[in-house]
């Protein structure tokens, strides 16, 4: 059985309803497809420790690493990262993080 994985991804948005038009809409139908959850996006946070890069933060629950790979190197993505990348923000990072088993 494939462990889920989570994707965090920190993003200085230059223009956030450019970002939620052109990027964010777009991109939810892409996830939908890959069953991936999205458990939060917002550039409300309150940063406790250390320096946060960005203004915008992501973090989504993926089936598998397996998953995330397929979806972040799918060629139907490749237009929305490279807009997100080249034309809607400044600068930012995308972390996957296998979850925790407990048992």
């Amino acid at each position: 059985m494939q462990e889920p994985v989570y994707v965090i991804a920190q993003i200085d948005v230059k223009n956030y309803e450019s970002y939620l038009t052109e990027y964010g809409l777009p991109l939810l139908d892409q996830l939908n497809a890959f069953g991936v959850e999205v458990l939060t996006a917002a550039p409300d946070f309150e940063v406790l420790e250390g320096d946060q890069q960005g203004n915008w933060i992501a973090i989504m629950k993926f089936p598998s690493a397996e998953a995330f790979k397929k979806f972040y190197e799918s060629e139907k993505y490749a237009p929305l990262k490279r807009l997100r990348i080249d034309e809607l923000s400044n600068a930012g990072s995308v972390v996957m993080v296998p979850g925790i088993k407990l048992q």
